[in-house]
């Protein structure tokens, strides 16, 4: 098979999108000349991103704008500005994405025969570039037009985003989307092809690692939630008003960065029979999360339905938990109803909107030890089968060699 020199684009650091540093390496392990190009905003980030370069198999070119960098603090100021100007007078241009310029000059120097684009500011890059005679792919981890609410988006150029969106769906050398739900409707609304589907799993961790985490379990039931941050409009306050009705006992712990003032919120909805049974906990690793999440029985993915990105994406909670070997409790968004329609065995699906309800699922999972069991190990065995990287790359390499011409 021909080298051929591929770029991948994203507008932030590895460690906050692994899902391109898993391309990346897989497509250098194919056989491929990989550059991915990113933009430094932080040293801390950058000391992650280290950690995960120590053994890829591909390079990384940033565009520094850390304040400790010699100019990029400067330059980093006006292109904030004019990123601010664009947002605020509602223009549609690419500018509202961030620093458009310096990203499309910094990727045509790399000369590449595909570039790969993540992120918003990428794929207004691509599209770009399309143009002028570069061959694209996109990756649509998040349907951008069709993310956060209402008020967020007020400053956003929708209308360039969906034209960016359209065009690419169309035209480019091929489209990757993250759940069959997402790939069906953006195919129908952009009257396109449907993306490649390649899940946002993870690699297996061996089994090794779970035995070993197991041993801490606690004796009873025992439920993790996990994301970046604490806070409202997470499905967190549903929940608990749910947990908090259950008459097996049961921990609950969250895991992240709490919003100031949020955990007080939440330990108010929990009566004094629970509240020893509350934490929270501070982020882990992400080499260290396989084993801290194997240390509990049940993982909670409480996506909400709305807007329609949150809906059809898989919540990447979800694959934790799979991989991780624990029964699964997620809202029935359209992604979420995707993994549990491959096997329903590995826990279950509930709307948050009756407490009692919910409370009474709960204490029937926490209080059969054995089908709790049985819910994990299906879990898992979904995992392995299924949902994990050493399986979703496969298509994503298949994709790519098309792209080239590569058979």
């Amino acid at each position: 098979m021909s080298r051929a020199r591929i770029t991948i684009a994203t507008s932030g650091p590895l460690c906050r999108n692994p899902r391109v540093h898993r391309e990346a390496d897989a497509l250098a392990q194919d056989g491929h000349d990989v550059t991915v190009v990113t933009v430094a905003y932080h040293d801390r980030f950058e000391r992650l991103d280290a950690d995960l370069m120590r053994e890829a198999r591909y390079r990384k070119v940033r565009i520094d704008r850390r304040p400790s960098h010699p100019t990029g603090r400067l330059i980093s100021f006006f292109e904030r500005g004019l990123t601010k100007l664009a947002r605020e007078r509602h223009w549609q241009s690419p500018l509202a994405f961030g620093p458009f310029h310096a990203l499309a000059r910094t990727i045509r120097q790399q000369r590449c025969d595909l570039l790969i684009a993540h992120t918003e500011l990428a794929l207004a890059v691509a599209h770009r570039l399309r143009g002028a005679g570069l061959p694209v792919a996109a990756d649509i981890e998040d349907w951008h037009s069709r993310d956060l609410l209402p008020d967020a988006q007020a400053s956003r150029p929708l209308r360039l985003l969906e034209q960016i969106e359209g065009d690419l769906l169309r035209q480019a050398r091929h489209v990757t989307a993250t759940s069959q739900a997402m790939a069906t409707a953006l195919a129908r609304a952009y009257h396109a092809p449907e993306p490649v589907v390649i899940p946002n799993t993870l690699p297996l961790t061996p089994n090794a690692v779970l035995e070993a985490g197991r041993l801490s379990s606690p004796t009873i039931p025992s439920l993790i939630w996990v994301s970046q941050t604490i806070g409202p409009g997470r499905g967190l306050e549903a929940f608990i008003r749910g947990w908090a009705q259950t008459r097996i006992a049961s921990h609950l712990t969250l895991l992240g960065e709490a919003v100031p003032g949020f955990a007080d919120k939440l330990r108010e909805l929990i009566p004094a029979s629970h509240a020893e049974r509350f934490r929270l906990q501070a982020p882990v690793p992400p080499g260290d999360l396989p084993a801290t999440l194997c240390g509990h029985h049940i993982g909670l993915a409480l996506e909400p339905a709305s807007p329609d990105n949150k809906n059809l994406t898989i919540s990447n909670k979800i694959f934790h938990y799979l991989d991780a070997g624990l029964a699964v409790v997620a809202t029935p968004t359209a992604g979420q109803r995707e993994v549990f329609a491959q096997d329903p065995r590995i826990g279950f699906l509930d709307d948050l909107a009756d407490p009692n309800a919910l409370a009474l699922r709960l204490d029937e999972l926490s209080s059969h030890p054995d089908q709790l069991s049985d819910r994990r190990a299906a879990a898992r065995r979904l995992a392995e089968q299924q949902y994990c990287w050493e399986k979703s790359r496969l298509p994503l390499q298949r994709a790519v060699r098309h792209s080239l011409g590569i058979t």
